[in-house]
């Protein structure tokens, strides 16, 4: 019975730590996350829906994620297609980087995954490095409502590289919905 107990009470306190919210994104869809209250979240901010920063770090920088609906209607991604587009990526990336001085670092390779609101998660990211801080960005396509979305998490490793599971938590506690 105490096991019982103390497993009830560490949910209550850890649910105590978000909030989990709706949010409007489109004309026709809202959209789930489970958002830790220490976040602060942005509506309609630089042509982005919705904008979620974490807590400033005593080392420097924040998490970040974006969740941005596009104009695009998708009934079915070509998994064989995106995964031939990871080369482009990369390039596009090391161009992009070698214009502001940067170096990409590592290169997480495109998977697909499944969160409990959204049946196909196409995922590509990597690592680079920016004036000697090195940065993890990762990137999320996926349908809501036979709509395009793009989600994207951008991090300091050094300051929030021990986080990632609690970043893919929160990430993946996305789901749809109707407005």
């Amino acid at each position: 019975m105490k096991k019982v107990l103390f497993f009830i009470f560490t949910l209550l306190i850890s649910c105590m730590n978000l909030h989990a919210k709706w949010f409007d994104v489109s004309k026709k869809v809202r959209v789930f996350l489970n958002v830790p209250n220490n976040y602060t979240i942005l509506k309609d901010k630089w042509g982005v829906p919705l904008m979620l920063y974490g807590p400033k770090s005593p080392k420097g920088g924040r998490i970040s994620l974006s969740v941005m609906p596009t104009p695009y209607t998708v009934k079915k991604f070509d998994k064989k297609e995106l995964k031939s587009t990871q080369g482009e990526f990369r390039e596009a990336r090391k161009r992009h980087l070698s214009k502001v001085n940067g170096e990409a670092v590592k290169f997480f390779p495109y998977e697909v995954k499944k969160w409990k609101g959204v049946k196909e998660v196409h995922t590509i990211g990597y690592q680079f490095k920016l004036k000697n801080i090195l940065y993890t960005e990762n990137s999320f396509y996926f349908q809501c409502n036979n709509q395009f979305f793009v989600m994207k998490s951008l991090y300091r490793e050094n300051s929030f590289g021990d986080q990632r599971d609690s970043i893919n938590n929160l990430v993946s506690s996305f789901k749809c919905g109707k407005r």
